[in-house]
Parts: structure tokens; sequence; C-alpha cells
């Protein structure tokens, strides 16, 4: 694994200013093989983003625009992956992208939260995962705030995630689902489900998609396969449950 400063960066992607030297790319390839990325700044830019670290394989493809607004901000991508994809951090945020997963169009906003989105997931566009408030919700009896904690979002391998969709926090998707299409997601689901609807709802279980319709590819068939084995979610003597094999927040 490579690891350069931005220091070094500069010279191959947008930087803009308020960024410390010692923010960091890691990459298993030249600075030269990876995406476009540009590197946006939130905020005074008297305040100087440091600790930061993007790690983002040499067979990511797409466009990448990473707006950051306070330090240590951590994004993981995994390989084989083609995103456009906006992605918000502040408070020390953490987003973590699966293998082979495709993102047409999303914003990802992390604000003292977390995001985990699976392995060969699929993102349509003008897609939001929203996983904090942003803002204080303050309760005026006792003067306490409802959302100061961190937050989560995860969404599970094999999901697909309709048009105009919004997942909001504290929402695990479990693997193999689908987000129909200008859904907003507002609670948990297990597995293998179609959600839809507003906030959306289960209309369908056991059931999941594929990239070409009529036809399921290896990773898909070995994906099915592995949910309804003996021990899976799927496996007929067990309820259907939101596995936890992803890598840990």
């Amino acid at each position: 694994m490579n690891v350069f400063t931005f220091a070094e960066a500069r010279a191959h992607f947008e930087i803009a200013e308020g960024f410390e030297d010692d923010n960091e790319i890691h990459t298993d390839g030249a600075l030269s093989d990876l995406p476009r990325m540009k590197f946006r700044r939130h905020g005074p830019l008297a305040l100087m983003v440091k600790g930061c670290r993007f790690h983002v394989p040499s067979t990511t493809t797409g466009n990448l625009s990473f707006f950051v607004g306070q330090h240590n901000a951590v994004v993981k991508i995994g390989p084989n992956t083609r995103l456009n994809t906006d992605i918000r951090l502040w408070r020390s945020a953490k987003v973590v992208i699966g293998a082979h997963t495709t993102i047409n169009q999303a914003r990802l906003v992390s604000d003292n939260s977390d995001i985990h989105i699976g392995n060969d997931c699929m993102f349509s566009d003008d897609i939001l995962i929203q996983s904090a408030d942003q803002h204080g919700l303050i309760d005026l009896d006792t003067m306490a705030f409802s959302n100061a904690h961190r937050r989560k979002i995860v969404i599970g391998d094999h999901v697909w995630v309709g048009r105009r969709s919004v997942v909001m926090p504290d929402v695990e998707v479990g693997h193999g689902s689908v987000i129909g299409t200008g859904s907003i997601v507002t609670k948990s689901a297990g597995p293998c489900c179609y959600l839809v609807g507003v906030p959306a709802r289960a209309v369908r279980e056991r059931a999941s998609w594929t990239r070409l319709p009529g036809k399921a590819n290896p990773r898909e068939e070995a994906f099915f396969a592995q949910m309804k084995a003996p021990g899976g979610p799927l496996a007929p003597d067990l309820a259907p449950d939101l596995a936890k094999d992803g890598e840990a927040l």
C-alpha cells in the first residue's frame, strides 16, 4: 500500500485551500491510476483540516467529490468500484464502500457518524444517504439534545438503491434488499426484502435482484446460495435476521 500526502497529491487532484499537507491518500497504485477526485472545504479556512485518510484502490473509476469540514475523516473504498459520489464529512466521520459496488450519483452525508455500504451494491441516481441531522434538536424543558450521539447507517451486501430514494440515520438495510424509487427509509429492515414508500415498508420478503434482467451472474448466484445455505439468514430453519459479517464500523 502506498501513502501519499496532500503535499504530493496537489499536482494530481483539485485540492482546495484549508487542508493541511498531512492529510493522506492510501492506494495500491500510483496517484495517476486513481479516478478524478476533488477535495473541497466547508467552514472557515483558518481551521485547517488535518488527519484525514482516503483509501482509494487503483481499480476505482468514476468521479469522487469530498466536501470536508473537520479533522480525522476516514473514507475506505473497496476494489473494482465505479463511483460518481459526493461525500460530505464532519466530526470524525467514517465512510466505507465495499468491493464491486457501483453508484451512478449519490450524496453521502456523514457528521459524527458512520456509513457502511456493503459489497456489490448498485445505486441509481439522485440518492441521499443522510446519516445525521447535522444540527441540534433540543428539548426546551430539560435543555437536553436528543441527537448529540454518534449515528450510523449500514447497507448490506448486494443492495439495490433506487432513484431519488433517501436513507435516514440509524437504519440498517439487510443483504440482498431493494429500495424502491422515491422511497424514504426510516426504519431498519431484514435481508432480501423490497422496501417501498414514504416511509418505506417491506412489501415482499425472501426476494432479491440481479444486474441483468432475467439472468444472474456467477457472483450473484454465489450470494443467493450463501443466503439460503444452512446457517444463512434465509435458511428454512432460521427466522430472517440482518447478517453481521461485513467490516466493522
